[in-house]
């Protein structure tokens, strides 16, 4: 009886250890979680940033909205990066800032994701 007990007891510990550490994994994504709860700026972002006359903002906001698609790009089931980048180059075009010229270089979602 008392080594069935020792057996549970050291089954029970070592799931206890287990667990701690996917508890403790899960903590360290942090950064994922804030990115689903707050997403980055959308275009109605960039607009009231233009409109309060911040244009720094808004080109970031603009190119962090166009990094986001870009990123969004494989779960969404979109056709290709090159669409995104043309409808994103418009909108720098109409408001006057410089697409980025890293980004431009970026030919499909499999480029994207080799960066880093």
């Amino acid at each position: 009886m008392e080594t069935l007990l020792a057996i549970i007891f050291i089954i029970f510990g070592v799931l206890q250890i287990i667990l701690f550490f996917k508890v403790w994994g899960m903590t360290n994504n942090i950064e994922k979680i804030k990115k689903q709860i707050c997403p980055p700026p959308s275009l109605n972002g960039v607009r009231r940033l233009i409109l309060k006359g911040e244009t720094d903002k808004a080109k970031e906001a603009l190119t962090d909205a166009l990094i986001s698609d870009i990123e969004n790009c494989n779960t969404t089931n979109c056709t290709s990066v090159k669409k995104i980048k043309d409808v994103y180059k418009l909108l720098f075009d109409k408001l006057g800032f410089e697409f980025p010229e890293e980004i431009d270089k970026i030919v499909s979602y499999s480029h994207y994701r080799s960066i880093l």
